[in-house]
């Protein structure tokens, strides 16, 4: 099996399992051209199996956690290829802000479909998920703010 029809696989096993666990979903799709070198990595990340996942955990006051960097806010993420989306999440949270989250949905999921901007390489597939969680327990770190609104991110290859 190619890489390509491994990563469609890979995809479409995380969506079914993802469909498993929580209510269902809206699923986007999207394509990106990134520079050669940039294709290389997100091949690789392709072929491990690798999941971006954001959470969007909110508290009593329906503000939203983020992490503040350099002025900037963005939602706490994490990365895995070990088919823990959910539980990856949730350690990254605890693990960058403090806060323990309690993972209550999906937001969105999104296939990304990566190509280089040569088109010399065929396009492989990764995954994006957005998690809607709640505050458990524990408090934000220096590096965590709630905010009133959610920055929700533009899904493409960092």
């Amino acid at each position: 099996m190619g890489v390509v029809e491994q990563s469609q696989e890979t995809v479409e096993e995380y969506l079914s399992a993802l469909e498993e666990s929580y209510r269902s979903f809206p699923v986007n799709q999207t394509t990106v051209a990134v520079a050669v070198e940039k294709y290389q990595r997100e091949r690789e990340r392709a072929v491990a199996g690798s999941v971006d996942s954001y959470a969007k955990v909110t508290n009593e006051a329906d503000d939203v956690l983020h992490l503040e960097e350099d002025g900037d806010l963005r939602l706490p993420s994490a990365r895995t290829s070990d088919g823990e989306i959910g539980r990856a999440t949730v350690d990254a949270v605890e693990h960058s802000t403090g806060v323990t989250p309690r993972i209550d949905g999906i937001e969105q999921a999104t296939i990304l479909g990566i190509h280089d901007t040569g088109s010399a390489h065929e396009t492989v597939f990764r995954l994006a998920v957005i998690f809607e969680a709640t505050r458990q327990a524990g408090s934000p770190n220096a590096d965590a703010v709630w905010h009133s609104t959610a920055e929700i991110p533009e899904i493409v290859v960092s």
